[in-house]
């Protein structure tokens, strides 16, 4: 069952990183400004990329050995760095705001911090899923 709770969301995520792709091209092809047509990229690429990794884990899940480590560690923190990032990336592609330190406006802020908990929802996840294969050898 948390395999696919991971899938799920991994899947919702991939959907909104192709979603990202509809902008990312119409900024090309109206010939937006770099920065533009490179946050989409960003939000389309990242995001795609991450829903799909969380859909690889998933599917990976159920052949690890059970460990001392529950799996909740895994997802959560996993779930949450998609959804981070899904707001970081679409929400400070449409507004112009990067994210990269938590100044004002609030709208910087708010990128800021789905930036935060996507980078160390999947730092989080990464150590957890490597853990839980070490201890499946």
């Amino acid at each position: 069952m948390s395999a696919l709770w991971l899938m799920l969301h991994g899947g919702i995520v991939l959907l909104v990183g192709n979603l990202a792709g509809i902008p990312f091209g119409r900024a090309i092809a109206r010939r937006r400004p770099e920065a533009v047509v490179r946050a989409w990229r960003v939000a389309h690429s990242g995001l795609t990329s991450g829903g799909s990794s969380m859909i690889a884990i998933a599917a990976a899940l159920p052949h690890l050995a059970q460990s001392s480590v529950a799996p909740a560690a895994l997802i959560v923190p996993l779930v949450a760095s998609g959804y981070g990032f899904a707001l970081a990336l679409t929400y400070g592609a449409w507004s112009g705001h990067r994210g990269i330190v938590a100044k004002r406006p609030w709208q910087n802020v708010l990128v800021f911090l789905g930036n935060a908990v996507g980078a160390l929802g999947a730092l989080i996840g990464a150590i957890v899923f490597v853990a839980m294969v070490l201890s499946s050898l």
